[in-house]
């Protein structure tokens, strides 16, 4: 498959969650950076999430990759991306409702500035998820793609 892409400038949420130390497969955020590296992508390993977090980009605007449900070991069975807008006039709560309602992953939503927002979690039991991952990794780089479209960024505001 072709490469994502290669981006610039976004402002991020951070997320926290318990460490779950129940979980016994997942993925550490390592193998996350590796598979998203080996289809193309940035993938820098930063602090973050339980285990450490993903920074890469997509579609033109930067996106975190945080880690959560992990074991003492930092293999982690949920990965939440995310990604948002600085608009200086902000969004229609509407709009990002009507977005909710019409799609079926790609949570949207508005930060205390109104700044719209996009996550999803990607699900894994273990490194054999692999191919999982990368069917995820995808859907959200579409969804990335159809929520700038859909927030009508212009090209020079990511």
């Amino acid at each position: 498959m072709a490469a994502l892409g290669v981006a610039c400038g976004a402002v991020f949420s951070s997320a926290s969650s318990a460490q779950d130390a129940t979980v016994t497969g997942g993925m550490t955020i390592g193998e996350v950076a590796a598979i998203m590296a080996g289809e193309g992508l940035l993938a820098e390993i930063a602090a973050g999430g339980e285990a450490g977090k993903v920074q890469s980009a997509v579609s033109g605007a930067d996106f975190e990759v945080f880690s959560f449900n992990c074991n003492e070991a930092s293999r982690c069975t949920e990965f939440l991306f995310i990604t948002g807008f600085d608009l200086p006039e902000g969004f229609p709560l509407e709009q990002i409702n009507d977005w909710n309602a019409r799609k079926t992953g790609g949570r949207a939503y508005l930060d205390d500035e109104r700044d719209p927002f996009l996550d999803h979690v990607i699900s894994v039991s273990g490194p054999i998820d692999s191919g999982a991952f990368v069917e995820g990794l995808y859907f959200w780089a579409a969804a990335l793609d159809a929520y700038i479209d859909y927030i009508e960024l212009p090209s020079n505001s990511i």
